[in-house]
């Protein structure tokens, strides 16, 4: 019997720990106001389509993404930009795909470019909607110095693996199927 009930409460504390766990330690969400494309352009300090490159994630909670330049619509963009944003989503940070060509609409900020899921930065998959923008040169501008060196873990885009909270769902859900095997098979040898 008080070996039952040992093996029940370790049952009812792994759950609970798992829940605890796996509850995040805050809550965020990025809300968005809609602007127009052209109320993003006219707001951005340069306006350039490129392809992201590298990822660094910077101690802040910020991350670098560097962008390989095709075109600049506006501004003073180098060939190898780098651009500051949030490291997460919630936090309204860009996430970027491997390959994937993007319009980034960026503003100047004491380190270099900034961009946020807010900012009008998407996939370049239709031309610039913006009447009065010019249609983007292909970039023929010096490179421009692309800011200081990264810092923190860098590494290809997408790189980001698992997060901590993906890591605690995983051993809760094999710590659970666990606890009830020991708990059945206690019960059946009882």
């Amino acid at each position: 019997m008080a070996r039952g009930l040992i093996v029940w409460v370790l049952a009812v504390g792994a759950v609970v720990s798992g829940v605890v766990l796996a509850t995040p330690d805050r809550a965020c969400a990025c809300t968005c106001a809609r602007v127009t494309e052209a109320e993003a352009y006219a707001s951005a300090d340069a306006v350039f389509s490129g392809r992201p490159v590298l990822r660094a994630l910077e101690n802040s909670g910020s991350v670098t993404l560097v962008f390989e330049v095709s075109a600049v619509h506006k501004g003073r963009v180098a060939r190898r930009q780098d651009v500051q944003t949030a490291s997460s989503e919630a936090s309204c940070g860009l996430k970027v795909a491997t390959g994937r060509e993007y319009l980034v609409f960026a503003t100047r900020v004491e380190d270099g470019l900034a961009t946020s899921l807010c900012g009008g930065t998407r996939a370049a998959d239709r031309p610039l909607a913006v009447p009065s923008a010019p249609t983007g040169t292909p970039l023929a501008v010096p490179s421009a110095p692309t800011g200081a060196p990264l810092a923190g873990r860098a590494g290809p885009v997408g790189d980001e693996g698992l997060s901590s909270t993906a890591w605690v769902m995983i051993a809760g859900g094999l710590a659970v199927p666990i606890v009830l095997g020991l708990v059945l098979a206690s019960r059946r040898r009882s």
